[in-house]
């Protein structure tokens, strides 16, 4: 028997006016996404993003935990080697510490030999004679005075004398290193008195009534202190005693080893630079001077040329075979130590090289 075809069923609804038969079943509704039921609010999602700082902080935390971890792992490292790395720090610690002393002697000398400012303009002027081969750098105070005409508008000039005063302190005599100076001369330096005032054109005609003193002889032979501008102190010298008012104090920073003729120096009194006063043949003075901006130094030397020229001329007992010559301050202070200095400096740099190969080696074994 042949089994009739099964036709599927057709879903639907039982029309009851046509009679049972079956009516089509409405399509279904189509719903909305359940992604648009739960819609983020602009503000809520920009709320639930980590904000830029966070990131920054969170970033910087784990690199800090990570060097950390390095540095204990580092640590462990080193710990099992105790003879190698004592060997080692000591081997560095030998080559820095040479370079750092030779480096901190050349920085004092070559690179900062003058503690004035504008060092690279200041300048040395003296006389020297071809039969005379010891050459303290010296001229005169009459010679000074014409130079001073001649550079007029190219080199700012100052003089100083030595000058060996004793102090009366009452209960004893103390010999003092002094210098006997040109008003103008702090001027050309760049130097400022830390307390009081510097000398002015008028101090010259009283001498030594008034002085200056320089820091370390304040702090040295005054006890520092600061009541001692304007007091009078007893200065014995030149066949008697006399008062002498102290009128400024020099900074801690104004030495005056390289400007004077005898090195650094306690206190300084103004000097009298008329030529009709001093004899053109008694060079004891020196000379500084700083060069105007704009100013060479060879314009500098070939006006002295024509000043030592005409007083050869004027005065041949004098000045006879007698030449001016004028050179950078810092060149002369550095000149006689610049080549054991770059050889000391080679050699540590070597030494330094040396240490660490060394600890290469060490470290490498």
């Amino acid at each position: 028997m042949q089994a009739r075809p099964r036709w599927p069923r057709r879903r639907g609804t039982m029309d009851q006016s046509s009679g049972g038969t079956l009516a089509a079943a409405p399509a279904p509704r189509r719903r909305r996404p359940a992604l648009l039921a739960c819609r983020i609010e602009p503000e809520a999602g920009l709320a639930a993003r980590p904000s830029r700082p966070g990131l920054l902080m969170r970033a910087s935390l784990a690199a800090m935990k990570s060097s950390l971890h390095d540095l204990r792992f580092g640590l462990r490292l080193l710990a099992r080697q105790r003879p190698i790395v004592g060997a080692a720090i000591l081997t560095l610690a030998l080559g820095l510490g040479a370079a750092t002393t030779v480096f901190s002697v050349v920085d004092a000398i070559l690179l900062r030999p003058l503690p004035f400012p504008g060092p690279g303009s200041l300048l040395m002027l003296w006389e020297r004679h071809p039969e005379r081969p010891g050459d303290w750098r010296l001229t005169s105070a009459a010679t000074y005075a014409d130079w001073r005409l001649a550079l007029d508008g190219v080199v700012d000039l100052a003089i100083s004398e030595p000058w060996r005063p004793v102090l009366d302190a009452g209960a004893e005599l103390r010999s003092l290193q002094g210098a006997r100076v040109s008003p103008d001369f702090f001027a050309v330096l760049g130097i400022e008195p830390l307390y009081g005032r510097s000398f002015e054109a008028d101090d010259a005609s009283a001498g030594g009534a008034r002085i200056l003193l320089t820091y370390r002889a304040w702090q040295r032979r005054f006890g520092g202190d600061p009541q001692l501008v304007g007091r009078s102190v007893r200065l014995l010298g030149g066949g008697g005693s006399s008062l002498a008012t102290v009128i400024g104090i020099l900074p801690p920073e104004a030495h005056l080893a390289a400007p004077m003729v005898l090195g650094e120096v306690e206190v300084l009194a103004p000097l009298d630079t008329d030529p009709r006063r001093r004899p053109r043949g008694e060079r004891l003075a020196r000379v500084i001077g700083r060069l105007r901006p704009g100013a060479e130094l060879e314009q500098a030397r070939q006006r002295l040329a024509a000043v030592s020229r005409r007083l050869a001329a004027a005065y041949p007992d004098s000045h006879r075979d007698w030449a001016a010559a004028a050179a950078p301050l810092v060149e002369l202070m550095t000149a006689p130590l610049k080549p054991a200095l770059y050889q000391l400096t080679a050699g540590a740099a070597l030494l330094f090289a040396i240490a660490c190969a060394d600890v290469a080696i060490l470290l490498l074994a």
